[in-house]
């Protein structure tokens, strides 16, 4: 079982993960099995877009740091597909130079690539010769490595039109935090002023109806009670002390009027007029 076990992690395989017992086969089959299972043609194995992205997949995991030609570094990736052939897959390095054939197996849906047994390849995918010389490099690899040089400019320039934006945008949003707490301030300072205010004005009207509740109960001092909020104070204040005044003028009136005694003197014209103290004054204005 132990070789049986190793036999499975050798093509990268889990035994729980398998659809089939091992238990019921010898290591020699199992070990054609999986063979089986590996092969680009099986029926284990994935579709050819499948398998493509798959491998795409594992050459994009494997890069490295280098410079361009402003000399910042970006991570590259060493490997790129250009085709499969024969159950080799044929990839090009970063250079866009050397063309390499690399086996692979297929567990499942992983796929694995071994670069430690690559062939140098030349560009019409058979093994390279001696005497192979740059002159089978076809007119579409160039095209390709132009491609991608525009390529990497284009995404050079991208992620500094990104950076500067980035920038710029964290300065309005702190611009925007900025204006958004001072106008929070300014609303709270204002809401503060007006309840002070508010409570103000409500005092001096206090006071102002206090020194006045003498008035308590008339229709036009009540009237002006009321409507106290369409005055300013000093306004208030007047309207209020015409109303007292009226109030005051009549109050007296009607007092003086109370406050009269008439007492009537009647004097006979035969009164003798050294007998009335007051002489002849009340016989003369009683005419």
């Amino acid at each position: 079982m132990d070789e049986k076990l190793e036999l499975l992690k050798k093509y990268n395989l889990e035994k729980d993960k398998l659809d089939f017992s091992i238990d019921d086969l010898s290591l020699e089959d199992l070990e054609i099995k999986l063979k089986e299972m590996s092969k680009p043609d099986s029926s284990f194995s994935l579709s050819n877009n499948q398998l493509e992205d798959e491998i795409r997949k594992v050459l994009r995991g494997m890069t490295t740091i280098t410079h361009d030609y402003w000399g910042d570094a970006y991570e590259q990736q060493l490997w790129y597909f250009r085709d499969i052939k024969d159950g080799i897959v044929i990839v090009i390095d970063s250079d866009w130079s050397n063309y390499y054939g690399v086996p692979y197996t297929v567990s499942g849906d992983n796929v694995t690539l071994d670069f430690d047994n690559k062939v140098p390849y030349v560009a019409d995918w058979r093994p390279k010769q001696e005497g192979d010389t740059a002159s089978n490099f076809v007119k579409e690899e160039v095209e390709a490595i132009v491609k991608y040089t525009a390529e990497k400019a284009k995404e050079k320039f991208e992620i500094e039109k990104n950076d500067a934006v980035k920038v710029v945008q964290d300065k309005l949003d702190e611009a925007s935090k900025d204006f958004t707490t001072l106008k929070t301030e300014n609303e709270e300072l204002k809401e503060f002023k007006n309840t002070r205010l508010s409570e103000i004005r409500q005092e001096q009207e206090n006071e102002l109806f206090t020194k006045f509740s003498k008035l308590d109960g008339d229709e036009d001092y009540e009237t002006i009670k009321t409507n106290a909020k369409n005055y300013s104070i000093e306004d208030l204040e007047k309207e209020i002390a015409v109303v007292y005044a009226r109030k005051t003028v009549t109050f007296s009136s009607k007092s003086k009027e109370k406050s009269t005694i008439k007492v009537p003197v009647d004097f006979s014209k035969d009164e003798k007029k050294g007998e009335n103290p007051y002489g002849d004054v009340f016989i003369k204005y009683k005419k």
